[in-house]
């Protein structure tokens, strides 16, 4: 009966932290599903923000700003407009920061801007960077980030330059190149590391406006990669007996992430032009 007892006591200490465990799993998902990160944004430049909520075609968004009940206009002529599920800011001031609020099929949504200026000394805000990484020792990009919305337009965003910190600005040789909205690295080495600035030019209603990305940089060590080995035959020499026949069979191991093409030789001559047939296995590991 005592046996019983505690093991009736351990399964229901079992049932009890499962039980807590499911409440606390359920508290962090409706935690993560209704709180919205605030969005932090450049002052000066053309911006937007999106209704979190999910939007189908047949209804419509109205947005609402810093407490009020009257809707945000849709006039695209003015300089905070709404449009589909996002809200314009042509540009974007420092007292536009405060609370907004879409509307979407009577249901509503709570959204948190706020607009940051230049930190001091610096040609950018410190809380609006991206993180971008390439590995070590090989040929990488960075990608001027957040511009999918102004895609959008007809006229989508030009990148016109490319600087790295503030003030050197990144001219086309052998080390670096512009392609589209990326700046290509060769070479990558621990010094390419720091601040880099992308800066676009994007025109709307007859009128252009200056857009700029902060993306810091690091690298890392890319993974050593093994060395092609050949695994048969063993020191590249198989013995046969004269006027017997033989298949002969190479085994070869070598890193997935290489390229790797093997050819049979005989006498420094290709044995495509031999007529003799040989098989060889690639064997990757």
């Amino acid at each position: 009966m005592l046996g019983r007892m505690f093991l009736l006591t351990d399964v229901e200490k079992m049932v009890s932290a499962l039980w807590l465990t499911g409440w606390i799993s359920l508290i962090h998902f409706s935690f993560s599903c209704c709180v919205n990160l605030p969005s932090l944004l450049p002052e000066g430049q053309p911006a937007s923000i999106s209704c979190p909520l999910r939007i189908q075609s047949k209804y419509t968004v109205t947005w609402y700003g810093n407490d009020s009940d009257i809707p945000i206009p849709m006039d695209n002529y003015s300089r905070v407009h709404q449009q589909g599920n996002l809200l314009w800011f042509h540009p974007i001031k420092l007292e536009d920061s405060g609370m907004y609020q879409c509307v979407y099929n009577s249901t509503r949504s709570k959204k948190k801007l706020i607009v940051l200026g230049n930190s001091v000394g610096l040609c950018f805000n410190r809380e609006i960077v991206y993180m971008q990484k390439l590995s070590l020792h090989y040929n990488g990009k960075l990608t001027c980030p957040d511009l999918q919305n102004f895609r959008n337009y007809e006229n989508a965003p030009l990148i016109s330059q490319w600087y790295k910190a503030c003030h050197l600005h990144l001219y086309e040789d052998w080390k670096f190149q512009t392609s589209g909205e990326n700046l290509l690295i060769n070479n990558v080495t621990k010094e390419d590391e720091g601040v880099y600035i992308c800066k676009a030019k994007h025109t709307y209603m007859g009128k252009e406006y200056n857009i700029s990305r902060t993306i810091n940089l690091t690298t890392f060590e890319p993974l050593k990669k093994k060395s092609l080995e050949i695994i048969y035959p063993k020191n590249n020499s198989v013995e046969v007996k004269p006027g017997s026949r033989f298949d002969m069979v190479c085994n070869v191991s070598v890193d997935p992430l290489d390229r790797a093409s093997l050819v049979w030789e005989f006498n420094d001559e290709n044995l495509k032009n031999i007529d003799k047939e040989y098989n060889c296995h690639l064997h990757v590991v």
